[in-house]
């Protein structure tokens, strides 16, 4: 499944391939993360905090799918780094 439809689904949960992974992983969608009462993110290591805050900026969101619960104001997100 592409990302653009794994963003649209109905669906609880999709099973996908991101391209810089060389397996599929199953990932909730956005339908079933905003019907949450909180989200929580956790990112480890410095690289993924500045792939974070790219994903922070506004923009595409096939381009950081993380942009669906982030740009958002359904359900409150917190944010924790292991760095």
């Amino acid at each position: 499944m592409n990302i653009e439809a794994a963003l649209a689904s109905k669906a609880p949960c999709v099973m996908a391939r991101p391209p810089s992974q060389p397996l599929q992983r199953i990932s909730l969608t956005p339908r079933v993360l905003l019907d949450s009462r909180q989200i929580g993110l956790l990112f480890f290591g410095q690289d993924k905090a500045d792939v974070f805050a790219e994903a922070s900026i506004a923009g595409d969101l096939a381009e950081y799918p993380v942009r669906s619960v982030l740009r958002q104001e359904m359900v409150p997100v917190s944010t924790y780094f292991a760095l």
